[in-house]
């Protein structure tokens, strides 16, 4: 699912970019930060729930069957500051 299609119709068309910014880390902080986990760390990923209430907003249609994404999409304008603010409190 491309959440910036339709355009001006899309879910990331809702959401305000101010409230989502968000500064990444350099490649090689993250590798060195990943490095002290071990070789298992690569392969690891983490699903953030979403609430149900909210299922209604991710959701598509295809061949007649509906389906909503029930953990944070890749490709949500808000994803990466949300995913950002949950692992601030691992």
């Amino acid at each position: 699912m491309d959440l910036s299609r339709p355009e001006k119709q899309s879910v990331n068309d809702f959401v305000n970019r101010s409230d989502n910014s968000l500064t990444f880390i350099g490649v090689d902080d993250a590798i060195r930060v990943l490095s002290g986990y071990g070789p298992g760390a690569l392969m690891a990923t983490v699903l953030i729930p979403v609430h149900m209430d909210h299922w209604h907003y991710l959701c598509f249609e295809m061949d007649g069957k509906y389906y909503f994404d029930v953990v944070l999409p890749f490709g949500g304008r808000f994803s990466p500051a949300l995913f950002d603010e949950m692992t601030k409190l691992l």
